[in-house]
């Protein structure tokens, strides 16, 4: 989850597959109060960036959650925008009110862009899935051009984060077409030194009943997320994991399925199994006292009879010397 020490009251975070996506920090993420650039309004705007892993075909929403802790203006109220590779897709507003007034927290689920369906007043929404990226050898300087812009912004899930104003309901304007519904291919040059494995394309998702839209002015940027997707190889070869050891790697891909289970049965056993921890018990000690001396009836003889030891209440022995 993407939560910032200046914002804790919002999360954002990708889920992949109904899951939230494993986050990796940026190598150049420093503390998001670091991380800070001049904003349109009166503050500065905090950043958070990171990476995750995507694969080909998997559908992926963006969540965010904001607690009731954060104090809005009276007037304002929290925008959110979500753009994914360069493209806007939509957004959302709340005040973290009810009609009554009450604060209550605010959930809300970026399952893709909207388009018009053939019915009046449904619109289709489609899902955001990853997508594998080919290359092909082109020359053309405009393809070129407009590649470049395209990979400027590829691979990046972007949440930018408002204050504004929201202005009165109207009804839902016709959406333009999107063209994000077959694999991308860029140019080759355009995708030279740029580790970029993926990017999204809109598949078709379920159609709603959407007849109203809100829009709002007097916009603050407040805080920008920034999540960078990418192959499980593609995040190596960026140094964004460790690199993997090749003999490791060997013995586990000859290993068959039931190998492989059975290993991750053990470790998950080993892992349940209560952890007991063992002392090092301390040796017994007797204490015992030796009379050396001769007994009454052999003074002077000097092989004097021991005396047996006797036992006292503490575990002890003991000898009478009298």
């Amino acid at each position: 989850m993407a939560i910032m020490s200046c914002f804790p009251e919002i999360d954002v975070r990708v889920c992949i597959s109904g899951r939230p996506a494993t986050e990796y920090p940026s190598p150049d993420q420093r503390d998001d109060n670091g991380n800070m650039r001049s904003g349109a309004g009166h503050g500065a705007v905090h950043t958070h960036e990171c990476y995750i892993e995507s694969k080909s075909g998997q559908d992926y929403t963006v969540d965010i959650s904001v607690t009731p802790e954060l104090r809005l203006p009276p007037t304002k109220s929290l925008l959110m925008d979500l753009s994914v590779d360069g493209q806007k897709c939509h957004g959302a507003a709340t005040t973290l009110k009810s009609r009554k007034g009450v604060p209550k927290p605010f959930r809300y689920s970026f399952i893709g862009p909207w388009r018009a369906s053939s019915s009046p007043g449904y619109m289709i929404q489609d899902k955001l899935t990853f997508s594998p990226v080919s290359t092909v050898e082109e020359t053309s300087k405009t393809k070129l051009g407009r590649d470049s812009k395209i990979v400027a912004n590829l691979g990046i899930i972007k949440v930018e984060v408002f204050l504004g104003t929201m202005l009165q309901a109207k009804p839902w304007t016709r959406p333009s077409q999107r063209s994000r519904h077959e694999a991308l291919t860029i140019a080759e040059k355009a995708m030279k030194g740029k580790e970029l494995s993926h990017g999204t394309t809109y598949s078709r998702g379920e159609t709603r009943f959407k007849s109203w839209s809100r829009s709002a002015c007097d916009r603050e940027l407040l805080a920008v997320y920034k999540f960078h997707y990418r192959s499980h190889d593609a995040l190596r070869r960026e140094m964004i994991l460790p690199p993997r050891d090749p003999a490791v790697s060997d013995e586990v891909s000859a290993m068959t399925e039931d190998e492989a289970r059975s290993l991750a049965e053990q470790y998950l056993r080993l892992k349940r199994e209560p952890q007991v921890k063992s002392e090092d018990k301390k040796p017994l000690i007797s204490k015992r006292t030796i009379d050396l001396t001769e007994d009454d009836g052999a003074q002077g003889s000097g092989c004097g009879r021991v005396k047996r030891p006797k036992a006292i209440d503490d575990g002890c022995d003991f000898i009478d010397l009298t």
